[in-house]
């Protein structure tokens, strides 16, 4: 099973597995100077539209937003309506990819064995490369994809 997880944001980690295969990385999505936010959603769609397109993936696991309210919460609930359209757009090409969404809670326990106070994103950044030793992690959220990975995995006992 070919799985892409997806940790959004203005800055989007990604990871996929395929076959034991892991390839990872962050891509950044911050308006230039004198653009609109939109511009970040316009490059987020013809991103995540390349890597569906090109990976194939069967899954599409992401990081559910925490909506505590503000900028960034907005900015993350309009990237995962993103990635909602871009796997339907798929599906109506004839394309079969499932979608699910995990808490952040639910991955740190996974990967950490504990959720909650201690539970850091340097903490996370640590495990997940010593788990991947091979990947160069350049950023927590290229590692919090990996994680969403793992998660993915263990949960469906691949």
């Amino acid at each position: 099973m070919k799985i892409l997880a997806i940790d959004p944001g203005t800055s989007t980690g990604f990871a996929f597995s395929d076959s034991g295969r892991v390839l990872s990385g962050s891509a950044n999505f911050q308006p230039k100077r004198g653009e609109s936010g939109g511009m970040r959603l316009l490059r987020f769609h013809a991103w995540l539209d390349e890597i569906l397109t090109s990976l194939r993936p069967d899954l599409v696991v992401y990081e559910m937003a925490h909506n505590r309210g503000g900028a960034a919460t907005a900015v993350l609930n309009q990237i995962t309506g993103k990635i909602l359209e871009l796997v339907e757009i798929h599906r109506q090409k004839g394309r079969v990819i499932e979608i699910a969404n995990y808490h952040s809670a639910h991955i740190k326990k996974t990967v950490l064995g504990f959720a909650g106070k201690g539970a850091t994103k340097e903490l996370m950044v640590t495990k997940i490369k010593s788990m991947f030793p091979g990947q160069d992690i350049q950023d927590d959220d290229q590692g919090d994809a990996l994680a969403l990975l793992v998660t993915t995995l263990r949960d469906l006992s691949l």
